[in-house]
C-alpha cells in the first residue's frame, strides 16, 4: 500500500483544515503543558478547532486549486 500526497502538497499550509487543525493542536498543547494559559481557555476551544478542521477538509478552496493549477502549468 502506498501513500499518494494530494496535488500542490507543497502549498497545504495554505489550506483552511490544515491551518485550523494546527491551532487545535497549539491550542491543546497550551492547555497541557502551560497551566496559567489553560485558565484562560474555555475547555471546548480545542474541540471546536477540529471539528472546523473537519468541515473545512469537505469545503471546495477554489483560490487555492487555481493557484496549484498555475503552478503545475508553469512548472512551479
Amino acid at each position: 500500500m502506498s501513500v499518494e500526497l494530494i496535488t500542490g502538497w507543497q502549498k497545504a499550509y495554505k489550506l483552511s483544515s490544515v491551518q485550523l487543525g494546527t491551532a487545535a493542536v497549539i491550542v491543546s498543547a497550551a492547555d497541557q503543558w502551560l497551566p496559567a494559559v489553560s485558565a484562560f481557555l474555555p475547555p471546548w476551544l480545542s474541540a471546536l478547532l477540529t471539528a472546523a478542521a473537519i468541515i473545512a477538509r469537505l469545503i471546495q478552496q477554489p483560490k487555492l486549486a487555481a493557484e496549484v493549477k498555475a503552478d503545475q502549468r508553469y512548472g512551479g
